[in-house]
């Protein structure tokens, strides 16, 4: 029984709403199948993302977090959860200014420590070789979840799976639970290699894991929920079709979530969003963001 509902878990789910569940499968003994685990967890990942974009532009204080911004050579590297900019304060505590890169310096002898521009996923001050401590409050985004089998291990680490991503930090601070060994720990260190630094001790190779959403708890269980929806509207080998009865219970359970935990939606009506999966900007459907 895992702690959360972790990707493995949610890969069991949606398998089992789809009558597509084989233990030897499901836990990548096996490939031989019409849904392979890959494309499961694209689903899953993209109903993460529907979620995350449906409850950003109404709360996203519920996102909102803080770190130091080393700046080197005048550059940052964007922690990997970034979603988009809160705020930028200079090491006195004061706002640094974003501008375009066209706007930059002229030379290296002008420009100002208090402007920045961004070049890619770093922000570049406006001036030449500071180095400095900033703070960055930014809005998070949630890493895409990951199962798989450990390939390797060593003295306070393991290999994820080979589907797992190769971005250096890119799982920092990610709940991990491992299924087999039956712990939860956080990920403090993420290689280009796919190797977690961990707290624990007890992990083998091949045993199962699943990293866990950062969305708010009480959303979770409808990561697999709407994942099962695009499934079964979508791959042409399902044995259960989506019809208007799927459809409405999973608005139902988003609508009274959302309405539990108090989202703020104002004068929109919850039910014209829900009902539509189109995002619109400007509107009161789903909102994307960069």
């Amino acid at each position: 029984m895992s702690t959360y509902l972790n990707a493995f878990a949610m890969l069991e789910q949606v398998r089992l709403a789809i009558d597509e569940y084989e233990e030897d499968i499901t836990q990548g003994v096996e490939t031989a199948d019409a849904f392979d685990n890959d494309y499961i967890m694209q689903k899953i990942n993209n109903a993460q993302r529907f979620i995350y974009y449906t409850l950003f532009p109404r709360s996203p204080e519920w996102f909102l977090t803080s770190t130091t911004a080393a700046f080197s050579s005048s550059s940052y590297t964007l922690p990997t959860d970034f979603g988009s900019i809160h705020q930028l304060r200079d090491e006195n505590g004061f706002k640094v200014y974003r501008i375009k890169a066209s706007q930059s310096r002229i030379t290296d002898n002008t420009g100002d420590d208090s402007h920045y521009y961004q070049k890619g996923n770093t922000y570049v001050l406006d001036r030449d070789s500071v180095t400095k401590n900033y703070t960055l409050w930014y809005h998070t985004k949630p890493r895409e979840l990951n199962t798989g089998r450990v390939t390797a291990t060593g003295t306070l680490t393991m290999t994820l799976d080979t589907s797992a991503s190769k971005l250096v930090d890119y799982y920092n601070d990610v709940t991990i639970e491992n299924v087999s060994a039956d712990w939860v720990d956080t990920i403090d260190d993420y290689t280009t290699g796919r190797v977690a630094t961990i707290s624990e001790t007890s992990v083998n190779i091949n045993d199962i894991y699943g990293t866990v959403s950062e969305l708010p708890e009480m959303f979770h269980f409808l990561i697999p929920m709407k994942a099962t929806l695009d499934i079964m509207s979508e791959h042409p080998s399902v044995q259960r079709s989506s019809n208007a009865g799927n459809l409405n219970n999973f608005n139902e359970y988003l609508r009274t979530t959302i309405t539990a935990f108090g989202v703020a939606f104002g004068d929109i009506n919850i039910s014209d969003m829900l009902n539509s999966y189109s995002p619109s900007v400007g509107s009161s459907r789903v909102i994307l963001i960069n």
